[in-house]
């Protein structure tokens, strides 16, 4: 659609970067008027300009055309190579094309294009609709079926602006596949028989629903990346589960190809299968790390594993865990740890192997590796109703020997929190820290703070000069944030019982919710 004049005079400055070609036509100064220029002998090559791949040449021709409509010249002509321009990625272009006031012009002509039966004219159509006036969807009803039987001859980048669309049409329109799986068994009969719970029949599709599932299968072989994109994204959410492998083994196929391409088929792979795990099941190998892999895709890699752990494959998947620890790369083997973690929490007969398979590593000569290990460990005893007695005495006598800050704030809660399962400990450590008060790091200040409160709950007796040293040292410290924290928690070690202390162990050791520990491609 074809702007108004005042674009002309706001973007004037557009003539100073014209060529010598042009000053016979255009004047040099904008404000000449030389866009209004009377002589349009070189009108006849706008069309060319509109169609060309350079958007250099399109803005010149809308410029020019702009100076047609404003000296009252008829460029109704041109009007079906303007509106191609309307998809262009081009900002400037896309600000001389569209106005609003012509919207509905333009939908009766895409509404004429996209009942065009040529494959090289409806690729475009459905570009155009999907810019200009997505949410009128009954403009799609009556050519459903046609684009549904001409889209395997269209071209490639085509395919990929129908398929999405038609995706978007499906999830609207028709009913979802997978609806009865989500429900609960209130329709079962009373005496049926649970032997043939699994054996469950396959949804009936509309005929319609049926045509776009068959008609897009052939483009799961397609040699873009794109197209089977598109196509395994409209088997996720519009194809019954039991088709889904059809679109996994096409996207598994997609991993052979280049980096790029693997960051984004396996960005939808952790995606897909945080929700739905038993469509990239069969794949499970597919999926271990390589050597070569880049960190990225390693990352990516170890989502996805973690989200396809079952009952049945979590051994295999935590014997491949094991053998990343002594990876060279230090994010990776933080992340394969957390893994670990995770493993732990969704598989509960593994719970107690994983667990002990990260108290050995706090033996671990690496330091990333045993900090790792003690925040997941501190993580795994949260979700456990086990007496962790033992784990947390092993955990305070690495404390001198582990030097990141992260790693000790985990066991300085984790003993706060279980100070009354290891009463002759926990004091101890607490004197320690009090002496290297101040060279700790913030984190592990305000969690020396913490365990000073607790201890002097349950053990004043024994904390009550240590916990005031402490304090002391926190009122003076540099940053705010400890002199603050020192200020708050001083209140409930006060010399005499007051109403604040009365409800201390109400406030400090309150059972804790446990952490959620799931995939972050999970909704």
């Amino acid at each position: 659609m074809l702007t108004s004049s005042s674009h002309v005079s706001n973007n004037g400055s557009y003539s100073n970067d014209r060529g010598a070609g042009f000053e016979a036509e255009y004047a040099v100064d904008p404000a000449s008027g030389g866009f209004f220029h009377t002589d349009f002998k070189k009108h006849d090559d706008l069309k060319e300009m509109l169609d060309s791949n350079k958007d250099s040449l399109k803005l010149e021709a809308m410029k020019r055309i702009i100076g047609m409509v404003a000296k009252g010249r008829d460029a109704s002509m041109l009007f079906p190579a303007v509106v191609k321009n309307v998809v262009s990625k081009n900002i400037e272009v896309k600000k001389l094309v569209l106005d609003n006031e012509l919207k509905s012009e333009l939908v009766t002509i895409i509404q004429k294009l996209l009942a065009d039966k040529t494959v090289l004219v409806i690729g475009s159509a459905v570009m155009a609709f999907t810019e200009v006036c997505p949410e009128r969807v009954d403009l799609i009803h009556q050519v459903y079926r046609k684009l549904c039987a001409l889209l395997v001859d269209v071209d490639e980048w085509g395919q990929v602006t129908i398929v999405n669309m038609l995706t978007r049409y499906a999830r609207m329109q028709f009913a979802d596949p997978n609806l009865n799986e989500h429900g609960d068994d209130s329709d079962r009969p009373f005496y049926d028989s649970g032997s043939d719970s699994s054996e469950k029949p396959a949804p009936t599709l509309d005929p319609d629903h049926r045509l776009l599932l068959r008609s897009t299968r052939p483009l799961l072989q397609s040699r873009n990346a794109a197209v089977v994109m598109s196509v395994a994204q409209l088997y996720h959410h519009a194809a019954p589960k039991s088709e889904s492998p059809l679109a996994a083994k096409a996207m598994v196929r997609l991993l052979r190809s280049h980096v790029e391409v693997q960051s984004v088929v396996l960005n939808a792979i952790a995606s897909i299968s945080a929700q739905n795990k038993a469509m990239f099941e069969a794949y499970l190998k597919s999926f271990f790390v390589r050597t070569s892999d880049p960190t990225n895709i390693k990352l990516l890699k170890l989502e996805i594993l973690t989200n396809l752990t079952t009952d049945s494959n979590v051994s295999i998947i935590l014997r491949e865990l094991q053998t990343y620890i002594s990876n060279s790369d230090k994010k990776f083997v933080a992340a394969t740890i957390q893994a670990i973690g995770r493993c732990a929490c969704s598989i509960n007969e593994v719970t107690d192997s994983c667990l002990n398979g990260l108290v050995s590593l706090l033996s671990n000569r690496d330091e990333a590796v045993v900090a790792e290990s003690v925040v997941v460990i501190k993580r795994l005893l949260q979700t456990q109703a086990a007496d962790p007695k033992e784990i947390i005495t092993h955990m305070a006598r690495l404390l001198d020997s582990i030097t990141v800050a992260q790693a000790r704030a985990a066991i300085l809660w984790l003993l706060g929190e279980h100070s009354q399962k290891v009463p002759n400990i926990a004091p101890d450590i607490l004197r320690k820290l009090a002496k290297t008060f101040s060279d700790e790091h913030d984190i592990v200040k305000l969690q020396v703070m913490n365990l000073a409160v607790k201890l002097y709950i349950t053990n004043s007796e024994q904390t009550s000069l240590l916990c005031h040293y402490i304090f002391n040292l926190a009122r003076y410290d540099q940053n705010y944030d400890i002199r603050d924290k020192a200020r708050l928690l001083k209140q409930f070690i006060p010399q005499q019982e007051g109403k604040i202390t009365s409800q201390s162990t109400r406030i400090f050791l309150a059972s804790k919710p446990a952490p959620l520990l799931q995939s972050q491609f999970k909704v």
